[in-house]
């Protein structure tokens, strides 16, 4: 229920605002003259007066006071400074978010109050010598004009705190919960806070936060109820509209769907032709240089190669020592995007998909590694790295994902994932490639990288498929082909022919493929032109084994 301010004002002057006095049992007499003076006022002040007669009873009953209370009032003096029981009823006060006003009914003589206090305005009751007119006098004027100062919201702040405690014991129902105006209302006081008001109890901003929260899910219902029935009713009235057009507007309608229909299918069609079209010629390239070369090679024989090529006469021995660092470089941007793309979104330990394992530096897979290889090939990691990564190695699926969040703060430097990534993923995929490309190793740095980079993206089966006019490994068999035969400067034609696999697609994530392979056959025609001067043609290239 909202109510105006003219009406808080009323309501304010017959609700007398609530104040609970807290002092220690020697100060009983200055506290019974304070609660008179406040009831005089026109205020309802209470005080304890039962004693202790056991501490959990007592306990609770004072918190009930201090809930019900619009502001506490607390009697200061050397044994309320000292006493314990005074100190629980400053935290339960401010744990509540009551306003706490100290009073001095006598000199402290050197005792330290309760911390809450040490930053408010004492008001003395006494003649202090530094305070001139002080004494009970001036100093209940002085507490009556700070109670009446923000007494609307102290009321406020007491009824929403019975609210939101009622909430709790209900355990949070939501039609305990504020709603409509009220929640409204509420967001409004709490900005209203008076600058010398304490601060709010985290019950007070949990009740109201999760009222507004609720009240917004249910402004959208009732928003979607009108929406659903403003739809009904216009579809109620185009029926309406349907049934009195007659069979004018459902021909109209049918006429105009055929027609879009049509227009949809031609483009579809004209754009299948056109990817066909681009398919054939770019298939037709690559395979009548490859019959031109056997031919060639049929009639002269495999000591007359038709294209003159310059070939590494040593091959270093390892994998990852015959590629170039720009092919490295080049297949790198394509794989993560670079240093900067790996940083930006592989530096970080990489979340299981499906039925893999975690994901560390640049597709390293945890799941196919055991702790002692994991520990050997990423030893430049700091060990508490990988101690924690340890317990994931050979863990995929569902296991390995319920403890990735032990882990997915680690980031791995591009450095380390780099070099990881030359001396054992390139180096196993080198070795993977060699097995269907065995001539590779003889090839130029770049030409070998532009290989690996196309055995990498879609892997090293040569299987022949069963309708061959739509087989996607022809050229990669043609590429082993022209190896055999030595005639590496065909290569890139073969390359490039793979293009049409995913000529003009519309599937974004191959739409880049094209360009790939097109960056690929300009590597390789690089690395054809780019060994040093001196080294020899190798007298023949080995063969692949039967």
């Amino acid at each position: 229920m909202h109510l105006e301010r003219p009406v808080v004002e009323a309501i304010s002057k017959i609700y007398k605002l609530g104040i609970f006095i807290t002092y220690s049992r020697e100060d009983v007499d200055f506290a019974d003259q304070l609660e008179i003076a406040l009831s005089d006022a026109g205020f309802n002040a209470t005080l304890d007066r039962l004693g202790i007669p056991g501490a959990a009873e007592w306990k609770r009953r004072l918190s009930e006071m201090i809930q019900a209370a619009d502001a506490v009032v607390f009697v200061l003096s050397p044994s309320s400074a000292r006493s314990k029981e005074c100190a629980w009823e400053v935290d339960e006060a401010s744990s509540l978010g009551k306003r706490i006003i100290p009073v001095l009914c006598k000199p402290l003589d050197g005792y330290v109050p309760p911390a809450q206090l040490a930053s408010l305005n004492y008001i003395y009751f006494y003649a202090e010598p530094k305070v001139p007119t002080s004494g009970f006098g001036s100093g209940l004027t002085v507490l009556k004009g700070v109670l009446n100062e923000d007494a609307d919201w102290l009321r406020e702040h007491t009824r929403l705190l019975k609210l939101a405690q009622n909430w709790v014991q209900v355990g949070g129902a939501r039609d305990a919960l504020l709603a409509g105006k009220d929640v409204t209302n509420a967001e409004a006081w709490l900005r209203r806070r008076p600058g010398q008001a304490p601060a709010l109890s985290e019950l007070h901003k949990s009740f109201i936060a999760e009222s507004a929260r609720v009240e917004i899910l249910a402004t959208s219902q009732r928003n979607l109820s009108r929406t659903r029935w403003a739809a009904g009713l216009l579809l109620l009235l185009f029926a309406f509209s349907a049934l009195v057009g007659g069979l004018y507007f459902k021909n109209y309608q049918r006429t105009v769907i055929a027609d879009l229909e049509k227009q949809k299918a031609d483009h579809k069609a004209q754009l299948d032709q056109l990817r066909a079209d681009a398919r054939r010629e770019l298939r037709s390239i690559a395979a009548d240089s490859l019959k031109r070369i056997v031919k060639a090679k049929t009639e002269l024989g495999p000591a007359h190669p038709t294209r003159a090529v310059t070939v590494v006469a040593e091959p270093p021995a390892s994998p990852d020592k015959r590629i170039s660092q720009v092919a490295i470089d080049f297949i790198l941007l394509h794989e993560v995007g670079g240093e900067e793309g790996y940083r930006r979104r592989h530096s970080r330990v990489q979340r299981p998909l499906n039925n893999s394992g975690v994901t560390i530096g640049i597709g390293y897979d945890l799941k196919f590694v055991k702790e002692r290889q994991l520990r050997a090939v990423w030893r430049e990691l700091p060990r508490s790295h990988l101690d924690r990564l340890a317990r994931l190695a050979s863990k995929s699926g569902m296991e390995a994902e319920a403890q990735f969040a032990s882990v997915q703060d680690i980031e791995i430097p591009f450095i380390i994932a780099r070099k990881v990534y030359e001396e054992h993923t390139l180096a196993d995929a080198g070795r993977r490639m060699e097995r269907i490309y065995p001539q590779a190793v003889i090839l130029p740095p770049d030409c070998y990288g532009a290989l690996l980079s196309i055995v990498l993206n879609r892997g090293n089966d040569l299987t022949e498929r069963t309708n061959n006019q739509s087989d996607s490994r022809d050229e990669m068999r043609a590429i082993a082909k022209l190896l055999e035969l030595g005639e590496f400067a065909a290569i890139p034609d073969q390359i490039r022919s793979m293009k049409w696999l995913w000529w003009m697609s519309e599937r974004n994530d191959v739409k880049g493929l094209p360009e790939r392979r097109e960056a690929e056959a300009q590597l390789f025609e690089i690395g054809l032109h780019s060994v040093a001067p001196g080294k020899q043609p190798a007298a023949e290239p080995p063969r692949a084994a039967d």
